[in-house]
């Protein structure tokens, strides 16, 4: 009998672990940053969009721009395009120096990394400080908000800065 007991109580807590719904960041890593990566990094225009809210704005503060969600679309598939033409490869990858997030609604700042490969094999990095507000809508987050500057970024905030898993 008490075997039986502690037998239930094993399995019903392994059961409730296994329900338990994933934390925040990690529905956003793998709703918005992982497709994000991957789609920037092959220049797959349509994915990358597709994690932007249609309603969504982008801020790019070393140009004093503000873009709406058309302009942005337009703005990425020509950047995507030359940049496939080219022949250059590019490696995006993000660290967080700030994350918080709520139910419905999160807000990220971080330092990314764009590696740029030309076909010759020389690499230039660059950095950059960016801006999120997400907002989670019918089960899905989405970026509503993005900016990013140039401004204050640097590789050694970017090693400082926490790895998105």
């Amino acid at each position: 009998m008490k075997n039986n007991i502690i037998l239930t109580i094993l399995i019903t807590s392994t059961l409730s672990l296994s329900a338990q719904p994933a934390t925040l960041q990690q529905e956003i890593n793998d709703q918005v940053w992982k497709p994000f990566l991957e789609s920037f990094n092959s220049y797959d225009a349509e994915t990358f969009m597709a994690v932007h809210h249609p309603e969504a704005i982008r801020v790019i503060e070393d140009a004093d721009q503000v873009l709406d969600f058309h302009a942005y679309g337009e703005n990425s598939r020509a950047g995507f395009r030359r940049g496939k033409e080219s022949g250059v490869k590019r490696e995006l990858t993000l660290r967080f120096t700030r994350r918080i997030a709520g139910e419905a609604n999160a807000f990220e700042i971080g330092i990314y990394r764009s590696r740029i490969i030309r076909p010759d094999g020389t690499t230039n990095d660059y950095f950059g400080i960016f801006h999120v507000v997400l907002k989670k809508r019918d089960g899905r987050w989405q970026i509503w908000v993005d900016s990013d500057t140039s401004e204050g970024a640097s590789e050694e905030a970017y090693l400082a800065a926490e790895a998105m898993e």
